[in-house]
């Protein structure tokens, strides 16, 4: 029975994965989206709508009710959604993607029909009797084993997005009380990396300098926050007033003595020669840009696949790195519907980024490490 049992699931479980690998193999369609990324990191909260749904499912049958809407309701739930993952994760040949699904499909499987053993023999149905007592404690053995082996990843994976989650609060905390209150003017775009040695606060800053001073006040009020592993890194123009005395301090020394009327004139117009620069390199920037990356599309497709969101903005913002050359940012500030949980929307925050990420790379050739996504509510 057993073997019987295992051959007809291999081969629902083949045709399965196959007609969902073709279908996106064909299918134009290869966004990312909320439904499909959920199934790729399976955790505890998995094994227990599993247990529930293996549980609803015996119950009904033990009552007499021989109909097919509750287990096809836990095949639907727990089943179908992560064998489509899998075929998605084969035919866009993320591995990542295909054996995540699979395992949360191996776990619902295993979980569905563990509760519904479980409640059967609580129930006391007559079963097989094995030759010998000692081959009946072997099995259950190996069945313990199997299930604990099967379900252990599950929790620290759960964990994992526990530790994550509670990092993340903190450091949202931390940034709202602490860094944006150092002056009314500043503007901070934190994004979190959460590490189990050493997580980051990425801070990019705009209208304030933070000196030696200011980032030592923030390592030392880390502490009131349980962020003492926490590494704070800052990305912030250079300080205008430091810049313009190293530069005169620089050419002082290098023309000692030589402050002549001629000397100051050059020296001015080579500086608006370098200020013409910046700004012909700001203009070229700034020209539409003719690429398939157009911006209300983005935004048209973001409200279709996450209603989640209420309104979702993108700004495109400019720096100079320490060669002076101009790098393009983009930042996403997104308002979430009241219904919306804070667990779920840090799911959201982080899916929509990846999309983002991914429209600039093949319809606008934009390279980007990250895209900072700012809740507003």
């Amino acid at each position: 029975m057993l073997l019987e049992s295992l051959k007809n699931l291999g081969i629902t479980v083949g045709i399965s994965l196959a007609v969902a690998f073709l279908y996106f193999l064909i299918s134009p369609i290869h966004d990312e989206n909320s439904n499909l990324l959920s199934r790729t990191a399976p955790t505890f909260l998995d094994v227990v709508v599993a247990i529930f749904g293996g549980l609803a499912g015996v119950i009904a049958h033990t009552q007499g009710k021989n109909d097919t809407v509750i287990p096809g309701v836990a095949i639907a739930t727990a089943l179908m959604p992560p064998l489509c993952t899998a075929g998605y994760g084969l035919a866009i040949g993320n591995w990542g993607y295909f054996f995540g699904a699979s395992y949360l499909f191996l776990l619902n499987s295993l979980l569905i029909a563990a509760s519904a053993y479980f409640f059967i023999r609580y129930l006391k149905f007559p079963k097989k009797e094995y030759l010998t007592p000692k081959i009946d404690k072997r099995v259950r053995v190996y069945t313990w084993v199997f299930i604990i082996i099967a379900v252990a990843p599950s929790g620290y994976l759960f964990y994992k997005m526990t530790k994550r989650s509670i990092f993340e609060g903190n450091a949202n905390a931390f940034v709202t009380e602490v860094v944006a209150n150092v002056d009314e003017n500043i503007v901070v775009n934190p994004t979190y990396e959460f590490d189990w040695d050493e997580s980051v606060i990425h801070l990019a800053i705009t209208n304030f300098y933070a000196d030696e001073g200011t980032r030592a006040m923030w390592d030392r009020l880390k502490s009131e926050y349980d962020l003492d592993y926490a590494r704070i890194h800052i990305q912030q123009d250079k300080d205008f007033e430091s810049l313009v005395q190293e530069k005169l301090e620089d050419y002082d020394q290098k023309n000692a003595g030589a402050n002549t009327l001629a000397q100051l004139l050059s020296k001015k117009e080579n500086e608006l020669l370098r200020m013409q620069q910046q700004i012909d390199q700001f203009e070229e920037l700034l020209k539409p840009n003719e690429s398939e990356f157009k911006i209300d599309h983005v935004l048209a497709g973001f409200k279709i696949d996450y209603p989640e969101y209420k309104h979702i903005y993108i700004n495109e913002s400019y720096s100079l790195n320490a060669s002076n050359q101009l790098d393009t940012n983009y930042i996403m500030s997104v308002e979430f519907n009241p219904e919306i949980g804070a667990e779920e929307r840090h799911k959201l925050n982080s899916k929509i980024s990846r999309r983002m990420k991914l429209e600039l790379s093949q319809k606008g050739h934009v390279k980007q490490d990250t895209v900072r996504v700012i809740s507003l509510n």
